[in-house]
């Protein structure tokens, strides 16, 4: 099952994992994960159950390691999509922040110009 991993990120940690998704290299590093984890998969149904010495053995051992590494690199890829979201999230929030304050001191300012023409009449 997959796990949640670092969840106490910071936030700058967090935007230098979103930037580093976009690099062409991260495309790469899935790839790789996602090998390991056909590759492990397949590792038991390779396996030859006649000239295999402790067939059972090896194949329980090679099932638990294609269970361990999909394990990890699902939630490698979970974590880093969680963190990405919210990364992206915060973002979004601060952008809206930042627009909510420019609206408000536009108001406010207009405000301070009405105020000051009807304290000139």
């Amino acid at each position: 099952m997959a796990r949640m991993l670092l969840r106490e990120m910071t936030e700058q940690e967090q935007l230098n994992l979103w930037a580093m998704t976009k690099h062409p290299g991260f495309d790469v590093f899935v790839a790789l994960m996602d090998d390991a984890v056909r590759e492990s998969a397949a590792d038991p149904i390779r396996l030859d159950p006649v000239g295999t010495e402790n067939y059972r053995e090896v194949l329980e051992r090679l099932t638990l390691t294609a269970r361990a590494t999909n394990d990890f690199c699902m939630s490698l890829r979970s974590a880093v999509m969680a963190h990405v979201n919210a990364a992206a999230q915060k973002q979004m929030e601060d952008e809206e922040e930042a627009k909510l304050d420019e609206e408000t001191d536009k108001v406010q300012s207009t405000i301070r110009l009405l105020d000051l023409h009807d304290n000139e009449q």
